[in-house]
């Protein structure tokens, strides 16, 4: 099991600021190489702050729209840790349960057998962290649409993404700016990255030794 660790940096003055029009940071991830669309933490800054996890993940299913600023609420779920090359199907009762099916390696693969008006179904990984000293447990990290009988494969990839904003909450649904997200990746057995937020740039930054 892999942990991470990102260390995120403020000083007093842009602290300040941010608590003066109530910004906070929110950290997001990237899976099946495309862009977040899941504010996976969304907590206020501190001088010092501490985002941890361990590289597991939990398959949630949800009948949440996918609109912008909705909040995923799970109907169904698997504990931590939902095992990757596996496939899991969403029954018709509405459990998610391990098949005795194989899927593509490193990549969680859900089949949906549950009926809904619509015809699809939200569905996506969830995973627990540690927020400056505090455990998080279920907040969900991707969310995509499987249609009735189709499956998905959904598949985690090694970059974290962060901005700053007064919305949205934790778990929910977001369509981040591209001008002031922060990627950092933890490829190449990296395994803690500190940076730093620049008030100039409203961007985090990485310390020199970095560049």
């Amino acid at each position: 099991m892999t942990s991470f660790k990102l260390n995120i940096d403020l000083s007093s003055e842009d602290l300040h600021l941010l608590s003066q029009v109530n910004y906070k940071i929110i950290v997001a991830k990237t899976f099946s190489g495309g862009q977040p669309n899941v504010a996976w933490q969304v907590f206020r800054p501190a001088l010092r702050n501490t985002i941890s996890w361990e590289e597991e993940y939990g398959i949630y299913a949800s009948s949440t729209l996918l609109q912008n600023g909705a909040k995923l609420r799970k109907i169904s779920e698997t504990e931590i840790p939902a095992i990757a090359g596996k496939l899991y199907s969403l029954q018709e009762n509405g459990i998610i349960e391990n098949s005795t099916g194989d899927g593509n390696a490193q990549v969680f693969t859900l089949l949906n057998h549950y009926p809904t008006p619509p015809g699809s179904m939200v569905t996506g990984l969830y995973q627990n962290a540690q927020v400056n000293g505090i455990e998080i447990a279920g907040n969900a990290v991707s969310a995509m649409p499987v249609h009735f009988k189709n499956s998905i494969e959904m598949q985690p990839c090694p970059t974290v993404h962060l901005w700053i904003s007064s919305w949205p909450e934790s778990s929910c649904l977001t369509q981040p700016g591209t001008s002031t997200v922060t990627q950092l990746s933890f490829e190449d057995n990296i395994n803690e990255i500190t940076c730093y937020f620049d008030i100039r740039t409203s961007k985090f930054l990485l310390p020199r030794r970095w560049n």
